[in-house]
């Protein structure tokens, strides 16, 4: 095939995705809306164009970690908050407390 038709199909070739560059590499996403899923979102898609990621939660965690509309949770987490909280790193901080009293963690895992 040449063309318009060949250079599509060498351009969405899989196995050709690991050697091209990040659109957004060397960028980075500090995400610091607890309660709303517009945030974890559009913090998603810029993680999947190749940004950095951070999610900034509270200490008692975001809120949507309780929110499973079908009832399913993994581990005491909703599957939505699971799922849009994909290729990031999460940070705690404490926005009331005057030294900022963070603490880093590396997965979605619950808080207790």
């Amino acid at each position: 095939m040449t063309g318009f038709a060949g250079w599509v199909r060498e351009a969405t070739e899989p196995s050709a995705a690991a050697g091209k560059p990040e659109a957004l590499e060397g960028i980075r996403v500090l995400e610091f809306c607890p309660g709303h899923f517009g945030g974890m979102v559009a913090a998603s898609i810029l993680a999947e164009f190749g940004a950095e990621g951070i999610k900034v939660e509270p200490p008692d965690g975001d809120p949507l970690r309780l929110v499973a509309p079908e009832g399913i949770m993994v581990a005491g987490t909703g599957l939505p908050f699971l799922s849009e909280a994909r290729n990031r790193r999460f940070v705690t901080l404490d926005a009331d407390d005057p030294t900022g009293g963070t603490s880093s963690g590396a997965s979605p895992s619950p808080r207790t």
